[in-house]
């Protein structure tokens, strides 16, 4: 029986029986093992003593409700300028293919296509790569840092990217100076997602994510617009202006979830032995070894072998990234609601290997519209659960529930999960808020799956280009490189699926 109602029952007068864990005094009133007893005052028969208590305990409940109130609204609002820097990171290395073409034909005519792309790959390298910064940063607490600093020198990179002439300007300027930059808003901006979700993390990463899908539409329809009226230089300057507008509400909102404190960086040795972290690490690196040559690619093929207009084109990779926004929440809502990230990330693999092979056989305009909208549509659900499912096999449980940690985590938004659980289940929400872990290990080992993912993203693109060269013109090896690549990912990962649950069913 809890507080309130004991209370009203001294004010009605009424002594009500107590269960097996509350005993009778008779001198006293009573009590329970776990709270201080309430005694009945002779000289105070109305109640009006526990009256003004029960007030004040009414009201410290209220503001309590306000503080968990004020809470959610800052993870929504933290969620939402989120997805503004993913309009900016995603956005641009998704957008990146109407640069490829763009070089190609105009600006380094007398560059390879492979060594063209290298300065997309470096620029994703760069922003997985950075995590393993970021993570140890903001173990000591220098989120602000990160987001901030990596939102100015992304932005500064973007106008410097402007005024480029040569190959080695466009490495510096837009491959190494706006990957550090995306790389560092990336990994402090989706280290502090993380941190206030678990059972909803899924969607709550795809809402997030779904502004890359939104930026990989109006950087290319920006690009393709105004390239031919005022010049490539002032083109990226309005893309440098857009960039600002979105990153500075962005800066003013998200904010690292109170109550964290800071935390010595140190190796997790373990993670090497972990066999279903291990799978999913290399089942990633080669899932995301392929996945970014269509986004690369697909203009040049529309142009080289299709020989549609710049503007057609153009139109093929906004196509793949419209229909890339709704693969943003169908897969993760499916994930959180039933069938957990790894059940869903797996299908969502090989239904993206198998739209790269079926690429192969794409020769007319309509066929090859078709395969990258559904393209756009099945790489999108790896884009959106790869994070939720690397949090699912990073998370190393404390070594006693009684072990002091700087940083744990149970719930998403723990204060409402200790009270209601999740959909009414107040026992499963008990499970979960007491199920802690070391949240220091989880991010490092996070950021170690983001740094074999870059890696991947450096060489998948260039190697696509180097077979094309090899093909003289044939675009066979380099389709069979990516499609083959990620199925070899999904298989991994299917093994990580086993390794850590087996073949029983369930949510993983």
């Amino acid at each position: 029986m809890d507080r309130t109602n004991r209370l009203e029952a001294i004010l009605e007068g009424k002594y009500l029986s107590l269960q097996s864990d509350v005993s009778t005094d008779s001198s006293a009133g009573f009590h329970d093992a776990h709270e201080r007893p309430f005694v009945v005052p002779e000289h105070d028969p109305e109640g009006s003593i526990y009256k003004s208590r029960r007030s004040k305990y009414l009201a410290s409940k209220q503001s309590s409700s306000q503080l968990t109130i004020s809470s959610s609204d800052t993870i929504n609002r933290t969620m939402s300028q989120y997805g503004n820097t993913k309009a900016n990171e995603s956005g641009l290395n998704q957008s990146y293919g109407v640069f490829q073409a763009y070089y190609e034909s105009v600006l380094l005519r007398t560059h390879s296509p492979s060594t063209i792309a290298w300065i997309g790959s470096l620029q994703i390298f760069l922003l997985f790569f950075m995590s393993i910064v970021v993570s140890g940063q903001m173990d000591k607490g220098r989120f602000r840092h990160c987001f901030t600093g990596g939102s100015v020198i992304l932005v500064t990179s973007t106008l410097a990217t402007s005024w480029c002439k040569q190959y080695w300007q466009f490495v510096l300027a837009q491959g190494v100076g706006t990957g550090v930059g995306m790389g560092l808003v990336f990994g402090a901006g989706v280290q502090v997602v993380m941190t206030y979700f678990t059972r909803h993390l899924g969607i709550a990463t795809g809402i997030a994510s779904a502004g890359g899908a939104v930026g990989g539409m109006v950087f290319p329809a920006i690009c393709e617009k105004l390239i031919g009226r005022i010049g490539f230089g002032w083109t990226m300057r309005v893309v440098a202006l857009v960039v600002l507008l979105t990153m500075i509400p962005a800066n003013l909102i998200a904010r690292e979830r109170p109550g964290r404190r800071k935390a010595k960086p140190q190796m997790d040795w373990s993670a090497f032995t972990d066999v279903p972290y291990l799978l999913v690490m290399f089942g990633l690196f080669f899932t995301f070894w392929g996945i970014y040559f269509g986004f690369y690619f697909i203009v040049t093929y529309a142009q080289e072998t299709l020989h549609l207009s710049p503007t057609d084109a153009t139109n093929l990779l906004i196509l793949m990234n419209a229909s890339n926004l709704p693969g943003r929440f169908l897969p993760p809502l499916i994930s959180d609601s039933c069938l957990g990230p790894l059940n869903t990330l797996i299908p969502c693999t090989f239904l993206t290997a198998t739209l790269l092979f079926l690429w192969l056989g794409a020769s007319t305009s309509t066929s090859v519209h078709l395969v990258a909208c559904f393209y756009g549509f099945a790489a999108a659900g790896i884009q959106s659960l790869y994070n939720a499912t690397i949090w699912g096999v990073v998370q190393v449980p404390l070594s006693s529930p009684s072990t002091p940690s700087p940083r744990t985590v149970g719930s998403d938004a723990d204060e409402e999960e200790e009270d209601t659980g999740d959909d009414g289940n107040e026992e499963d929400g008990a499970k979960k808020a007491g199920a802690g872990f070391d949240e220091g290990k989880a991010r490092l080992r996070l950021a170690m799956v983001f740094v074999m993912i870059g890696f991947a993203c450096l060489t998948g693109a260039p190697l696509g280009g180097v077979l094309l060269d090899e093909g003289r013109g044939s675009w066979t090896g380099a389709q069979v490189f990516a499609g083959t690549s990620v199925a070899v990912g999904g298989c991994l990962l299917v093994g990580a699926r086993w390794a850590k649950e087996g073949w029983a069913s369930g949510r993983v």
